[in-house]
């Protein structure tokens, strides 16, 4: 957690407190094809404090929760570690599974304190994307970006908050995600192979095309010729460019 900054330090915080209402069940229930094994599995989870639990702790309920194990406040209770550990970078979870759980759990007919709880964890999160200093951010930008985009209800503010951070990092993560995903983002035209309902993919293919877009980008590599994204983004440039003539 060396990594994470004081704003996403405070957001998730901010979501421990909002959820703290809900309690550990230690006897969560389980779909009958885990018969032999719930038991085991909730003594595990509640052995520790919930700000202990690790991500292997939390591999198999993070997967599993609202669908085959516990309810929408067994979810609750482990929420906040869930999206605690997100920040870390670590290239252990699948992003897009933890956060769509909140879409199985109805999160928008919450109480409007958690929803805006986590509305705020969630533009924070894309904020420590766009400026964490963490290796593993380079590379972890389209998986972050398209598991934020499924769940948050405002396209338009990730895409303004982009334009509006100062970080030397947004345009080479941004550049590799597109320089390496050119099918699935200019082709088929959304974030995620994961994306069925395609609205906010097609929200930012529209803004991947977009003259203001491509002039920041071009712009960026005037600046920096000799940089060592300097070929990506010129081979970028021109994928968006031919993107948006179709």
């Amino acid at each position: 957690m060396s990594y994470i900054s004081a704003k996403m330090a405070a957001a998730v915080e901010n979501i421990y407190q909002v959820f703290a209402c809900y309690p550990l069940n230690p006897a969560m229930e389980g779909s009958p094809v885990y018969a032999d094994t719930i038991e085991a599995w909730n003594k595990m989870l509640a052995a520790k404090p919930l700000r202990n639990l690790t991500e292997e702790d939390l591999q198999i309920f993070y997967f599993k929760a609202l669908t085959t194990w516990g309810d929408v406040n067994d979810f609750r209770y482990f929420l906040p570690r869930i999206l605690e550990l997100l920040t870390a970078f670590s290239g252990n979870w699948e992003e897009w599974v933890a956060l769509d759980k909140l879409c199985y759990g109805h999160w928008k007919t919450w109480p409007e304190t958690e929803q805006k709880a986590i509305r705020h964890y969630l533009l924070t999160l894309w904020r420590e994307v766009l400026i964490s200093e963490s290796e593993m951010a380079n590379i972890s930008l389209g998986d972050y970006l398209a598991a934020i985009a499924n769940v948050y209800p405002d396209s338009g503010q990730l895409i303004q908050l982009w334009h509006q951070i100062k970080s030397s990092h947004k345009i080479p993560r941004l550049v590799d995600f597109v320089y390496k995903n050119p099918q699935e983002l200019l082709g088929k035209k959304r974030l995620s192979i994961f994306d069925k309902a395609h609205e906010q993919s097609a929200h930012f293919f529209s803004w991947l095309t977009s003259a203001a877009l491509m002039a920041e980008l071009t712009a960026d590599f005037f600046r920096n010729p000799s940089s060592a994204y300097a070929t990506e983004l010129s081979a970028v440039i021109r994928m968006l460019e031919e993107a948006a003539k179709k």
